[in-house]
């Protein structure tokens, strides 16, 4: 059954609720971005009322000084804890990694790299409470970014990758991907779209692809036989 018609309706709808889902993610992390300085204001404020200050007139230019200081200092904790760059890797002349191993930069993997890249560092659990707000708005900047980027992928070959990995019952090696004619990046991007969009799994070292079973589920496709 072909399920190439269903696959870009798929897509579709999913791009046309992206940009949504990252307004909505800028706006809320924004807002939570505040917490540190109202808490640090509200700390401010019940100190004051232990040396008899009821309600000290200067309360919102100590909230607005605190939120300028607490913004700056965790959006550049984050944006460090998130990689130190919001550009994705465009190196594709770094060596591989050894099989089975993650890639320090994905930068050998061009566009589908920058999907891979950048893991983020834990924090400790009351600094991830008010990084919490900043986490939010970088990754949503830079999941737009990388979106930009993937975009640029043939709506064809993705809808024809796909139909291809739902097929086979271990997925493939990521160089097999490859038709003829095919630049390697036109490839990676095609690549990069499907994972940005949680459609496929791919190895830690990104030598091997898969359909996630979800993909499969949501396609109606039934998972294919293993060979023998």
């Amino acid at each position: 059954m072909d399920n190439s018609r269903a696959i870009e309706f798929e897509l579709r709808k999913r791009d046309s609720l992206f940009m949504l889902r990252m307004l909505g993610m800028l706006l809320t992390g924004f807002v939570l971005s505040l917490l540190a300085p109202l808490f640090l204001t509200m700390l401010y404020y019940w100190v004051l009322r232990l040396w008899s200050y009821h309600y000290p007139m200067h309360l919102p230019w100590v909230f607005g000084i605190l939120a300028a200081i607490c913004c700056i200092s965790l959006y550049r904790l984050e944006w460090l804890a998130q990689g130190g760059s919001l550009q994705p890797p465009r190196d594709v002349r770094q060596p591989k990694p050894d099989p089975g191993s993650p890639a320090e930069t994905y930068g050998h993997l061009g566009t589908l790299g920058a999907v891979l890249a950048h893991k983020r560092t834990p924090m400790s659990a009351v600094s991830e409470i008010f990084l919490f707000g900043p986490q939010m708005v970088i990754a949503a900047v830079r999941k737009m970014l990388i979106h930009r980027r993937a975009s640029g992928a043939n709506r064809k070959r993705i809808v024809e990758i796909l139909s291809i990995l739902m097929k086979l019952p271990s997925g493939a090696a990521t160089d097999k991907m490859l038709a003829e004619g095919e630049a390697p990046d036109q490839l990676s991007r095609a690549l990069s779209y499907l994972l940005f969009y949680d459609w496929i799994g791919i190895s830690r070292d990104g030598t091997k692809v898969w359909a996630l079973t979800e993909t499969r589920r949501e396609m109606k496709v039934p998972a294919p036989a293993a060979s023998a």
